[in-house]
């Protein structure tokens, strides 16, 4: 008997993310991209090989330098955010400097920064752990709960999953999820119709958002 891959902690916390409704992988993403950068500014400002490579990659994208900024952290800012400006001036009107610093349309071109990669990293290790497990009894109790992967996420972890079966079963798990959503959402918008004005707004009030965030993941990922 094959013997199963073993549980990292990584695993634990995706099981604990699937306790709340939404897309556990995109939660995860987030807060790992979190931790990361408050340990950047706390403990990695002043690394030499970091910022060598942040000077590279002309900074941070455009996406995590203002959720960096959002720490309010003045000082590791400061020292990351000079470090770089520094480094584009003797190119200021090159086609490289200004091109690093201007908005990029949708995803083509973007900047790849380090949390980018970070993200990435999460990502790989995140579908890793859906695909190693995917009949371990513990994850498959955890389906039964309020998670549901958003359809870029589906189709990232189906892509990665080696029989039919299990990508059918995962197909079937989430259109059913889905139509539930939509269910909710069909609620909503009976209960704002005149004949239902005095009834209370149960857990389908904040369904539109849940169904924005399994067509196009929660906000934050990109």
């Amino acid at each position: 008997m094959k013997k199963p891959p073993a549980k990292f902690i990584g695993f634990f916390k995706l099981i604990e993310a699937m306790k709340l409704p939404g897309c556990p992988v995109c939660a995860r993403i987030i807060e790992d991209t979190r931790h990361a950068m408050d340990g950047f500014l706390y403990e990695s400002v002043n690394d030499a090989g970091l910022r060598d490579q942040i000077r590279n990659d002309r900074g941070l994208c455009h996406r995590h330098s203002w959720q960096l900024a959002r720490f309010g952290d003045a000082l590791g800012s400061a020292i990351l955010f000079r470090d770089v400006l520094g480094a584009v001036l003797p190119s200021l009107g090159g086609a490289r400097a200004s091109s690093r610093f201007r908005k990029p349309p949708a995803r083509l071109g973007a900047q790849v920064c380090l949390f980018c990669r970070q993200e990435e990293k999460s990502h790989e290790g995140l579908l890793w752990h859906l695909v190693a497990h995917v009949d371990d009894p513990e994850l498959n109790a955890a389906w039964e709960g309020p998670a549901v992967l958003c359809i870029g996420h589906l189709g990232d972890l189906c892509g990665r999953l080696r029989e039919d079966a299990e990508r059918r079963r995962m197909i079937d798990m989430h259109r059913g999820k889905y139509r539930a959503l939509c269910d909710e959402m069909g609620l909503l918008i009976e209960r704002q119709s005149h004949d239902h004005r005095l009834e209370e707004i149960g857990p389908e009030k904040n369904s539109w958002i849940r169904a924005i965030e399994a067509l196009v993941g929660r906000s934050g990922i990109s």
